[in-house]
């Protein structure tokens, strides 16, 4: 098939503009460079967490252009592939392994089909990546050398035994706070929190941490509320 056919995909969350938003800018760009839009697919309500491959539309859409021979993919920004450079790089590499063109609206080094500029562009990714698990892994090597960041793993994993939780209750009930109750039995507030909510004594709110229960707060450069102890995204 010629290469003036293309498919676009869209990636939508809970927190994104419309499908109709992205697909009318797809629409556009595609009619500027006189590229005829013969397929669409969108997933919908699906976090950037998840990655490209895993999603149902997404993997549709790379089924099709197999059977189709079309090789242009429009996307509207380079984020609907992923949510951090080295997951958007392991997805537009396999792209390219598969032949697929990358096509981005917002993103104009993503804009041009010269070899040469993609080959530039999928490098610099490259080096991004690899320097983001570098950064990620001095961060937690840092962090873990920290005395008492490894004193409160070790009082993490303690097995509770039945009566601190049953102290722990009783406690909470008298009044007495998360904070004040792990000084007094000489727990983490997280191992407090999470027995409080066994005995269905507290519940796991809509913005509490599910994976360390500290308070989620909104982060404006991700538009998405973050734990700020252990970098969950909601």
């Amino acid at each position: 098939m010629s290469d003036e056919l293309a498919v676009a995909y869209l990636r939508v969350s809970t927190e994104d503009q419309s499908v109709e938003q992205q697909m009318a800018a797809i629409e556009r760009f595609a009619k500027s460079r006189g590229l005829k839009l013969v397929r669409i697919f969108a997933d919908e309500a699906v976090s950037g967490t998840t990655h490209a491959l895993e999603r149902e539309k997404f993997v549709e859409c790379l089924e099709f252009m197999e059977r189709s021979g079309v090789r242009l993919l429009i996307i509207y920004s380079l984020d609907r592939l992923g949510r951090n450079f080295t997951d958007i790089f392991r997805t537009l590499d396999e792209l390219t392994r598969r032949g697929v063109i990358v096509l981005s609206v917002r993103d104009s080094f993503l804009q041009h089909m010269d070899p040469t500029i993609r080959k530039i562009v999928v490098a610099l990714l490259a080096w991004a990546s690899e320097m983001e698990v570098k950064m990620i892994r001095e961060r937690i090597r840092l962090a873990m050398s920290r005395s008492d960041v490894r004193e409160k793993l070790a009082r993490r994993r303690v097995a509770v035994p039945e009566e601190t939780k049953e102290l722990i209750a009783s406690l909470y009930k008298s009044g007495h706070s998360v904070k004040r109750i792990a000084k007094m039995v000489n727990l983490s507030e997280y191992a407090v929190r999470k027995v409080l909510i066994e005995r269905g004594l507290l519940e796991l709110g809509e913005r509490t941490c599910p994976r360390c229960l500290h308070k989620l707060e909104w982060d404006e450069i991700e538009g998405r509320f973050r734990c700020r102890n252990c970098g969950f995204l909601k």
